[in-house]
């Protein structure tokens, strides 16, 4: 988990991650579809304000719980954990 983005054109699909981390390839009722305003990885965001999170060191940081597929062309802002960690 090192980044979040905000789309902002385009749709994509965020799909439950198996516990390997791997997407599940398929599409399935648990798939929600992100468009334009919508934020992937918002997990990192809540660890970056968690005052006992492992935001510090980014080894430790959990994988997404969701993987990502776009659906059509995406473009979107990312915001780097490392630029979370100079604002800390």
């Amino acid at each position: 988990m090192d980044a979040v983005f905000l789309i902002t054109d385009g749709s994509a699909w965020a799909f439950p991650s198996s516990s390997n981390g791997e997407g599940t390839g398929t599409a399935s009722r648990c798939a929600e579809r992100l468009e334009a305003g919508d934020f992937f990885g918002e997990e990192l965001l809540e660890l970056f304000w968690e005052p006992s999170s492992n935001m510090f060191n980014l080894s430790k940081v959990p994988i997404y719980s969701k993987s990502l597929k776009t659906h059509t062309k995406v473009e979107a802002f990312a915001l780097m954990a490392n630029d979370l960690l100079k604002r800390k």
